[in-house]
């Protein structure tokens, strides 16, 4: 044993930088959104379902109005303009944060013209508004700061600080919720925010001075040239992430909200695992379509399709236990809507693999047409859904969404690639991926008919551990596809 630990060692020692930075930031992005979910169970048991449903869409409206008063610079420009502008980078990177800073300016300005309209939109105290407003003015400077670190593979002060805020932000959290019983959706957020400003504002003044240039209309021209064509994009995926909260608040309650946003964190739970793994088979994809092997890609992308299936599947026999665990019994009304997020999941997964092809050949208007359409959808469905059968009926609109995204990306990609004059039936086995699918929704709908009858379920999870020894050799195929 103590030879294996030695020679693990040995081996990570021997890593290069970029390996070792890459090990180090996958570890710290799952451990902080672990934390993230761990801390689920004290926050819904220490405030009321209308408290916490109140918090859920703060933290929605602030993703949302984000994309206006940061542009998301940190995930377009920025990085891009690192490489650009590479013997002047600090310039640079002051000069995108003073970007940010002046169009949060704006954005609040706006608010203050029509607050009274905002207010009674937003469904939140001013006093609320204005902190959102200040974590959306320093937050930036965290993310411009931690794309720079990761450039530079430095990952141990990246690590530091992120795993310190997460942990930071819960355990205040927690204290203030807990000695303001009055005020538990108040001590909610200014603790969030209040952390922020510890950590996030000597970075963002550490930024300023060694840039020494806010404005530099160059760099400024730069970033928004890059950034403001992929609004569209960034919107609506966050419509479609982010929108069904804040519609079941405005036309149901905050106390589904909060029923619904739990089920929605459970549901994807599986997300951060598909989305690891898609970030490892895109290169692979690019690799394959620049060498022509499309067959490695149509092999492997099955082997991806069913591990990941198994995961969702997983995800919905567990879904009563997994909210009752994490959530207590007055949540248990939202197991329903788990099920059909749960395959949402997988109908991520199942796009992705399509607009990696997308990516490959840079039809990026495709990838944005398809978001704005679907996320468009999403609020029309979900206004006419949830004021007829309930906040339910957002579980259901979400899954149609994704059905239509995923055959968005299909069409899109077929014509990519008839236009590269290749069969797309020789890069995905299409036939394979609509089986997948029909039983996904057909195990879906009979998870949700019989999650009164616990032995059914485990019944189910027997029949798959069965499976899974039979055919071990095949599963043990797949795993390390996915290694690879």
């Amino acid at each position: 044993m103590k030879d294996k630990v030695i020679a693990l060692k040995k081996k990570y020692v021997n890593l290069s930088s970029p390996v070792k930075a890459s090990v180090w930031f996958t570890i710290c992005n799952i451990l902080n959104k672990s934390i993230a979910l761990l801390s689920t169970p004290i926050f819904t048991r220490i405030m009321t379902t209308s408290e916490y449903g109140d918090y859920t869409v703060f933290q929605s409206w602030y993703a949302l109005i984000l994309i206006f008063s940061s542009l998301n610079l940190a995930s377009g420009a920025y990085p891009k303009g690192l490489i650009e502008f590479e013997d002047d980078r600090k310039k640079f990177t002051s000069s995108v944060m003073g970007l940010s800073v002046f169009c949060t300016a704006i954005v609040f300005i706006v608010y203050l013209i029509g607050q009274k309209f905002w207010t009674e939109l937003f469904g939140l105290a001013p006093v609320l508004i204005y902190a959102m407003f200040l974590k959306m003015l320093i937050s930036p400077a965290y993310e411009l700061w931690a794309t720079q670190k990761r450039f530079a593979y430095e990952y141990k002060s990246l690590v530091t600080l992120s795993l310190s805020s997460t942990i930071l932000s819960v355990v205040v959290a927690t204290i203030a919720v807990l000695n303001l019983p009055n005020f538990r959706l108040f001590a909610r957020v200014f603790s969030d925010v209040g952390v922020n400003v510890v950590l996030c504002l000597p970075i963002l003044i550490l930024l300023f001075v060694r840039g020494k240039q806010k404005i530099n209309f160059k760099y400024w021209k730069y970033a928004l040239r890059f950034n403001l064509p992929l609004i569209p994009h960034f919107l609506s995926m966050m419509v479609l992430n982010q929108a069904d909260r804040i519609m079941i608040k405005s036309l149901d309650s905050s106390s589904h909200a909060a029923m619904y946003g739990i089920a929605y964190t459970i549901g994807t739970v599986a997300i951060l695992v598909v989305t690891a793994i898609n970030n490892s088979f895109v290169p692979y994809v690019y690799t394959s379509i620049k060498d022509k092997q499309y067959g490695n890609i149509k092999k492997n992308a099955n082997l991806l399709i069913i591990f990941v299936a198994g995961i969702v599947v997983v995800s919905m026999i567990f879904a009563p236990e997994i909210i009752y665990i994490f959530a207590g019994k007055q949540y248990t009304d939202a197991i329903g809507i788990v099920p059909p997020i749960a395959v949402s999941v997988f109908l991520i997964f199942m796009y992705s693999v399509f607009s990696n092809v997308e990516y490959y050949y840079k039809k990026t208007t495709y990838i944005a047409v398809a978001s704005v359409i679907c996320s468009i959808a999403n609020i029309g469905l979900n206004y006419v859904f949830i004021l007829k059968f309930g906040y339910y009926a957002a579980g259901y609109t979400t899954l149609f969404c994704y059905i239509l995204l995923a055959i968005f990306h299909l069409f899109f990609c077929n014509r990519i690639l008839k236009n590269e004059k290749i069969p797309i039936n020789s890069v995905f086995d299409l036939r394979f991926y609509a089986v997948v699918l029909i039983g996904m929704l057909t195990l879906m709908l009979f998870m949700i008919a019989t999650y009164n009858y616990f032995w059914i379920r485990y019944l189910i999870l027997l029949l798959i551990f069965v499976f899974a020894i039979i055919y071990r050799r095949k599963l043990m195929e797949i795993i390390k596809s996915v290694k690879r």
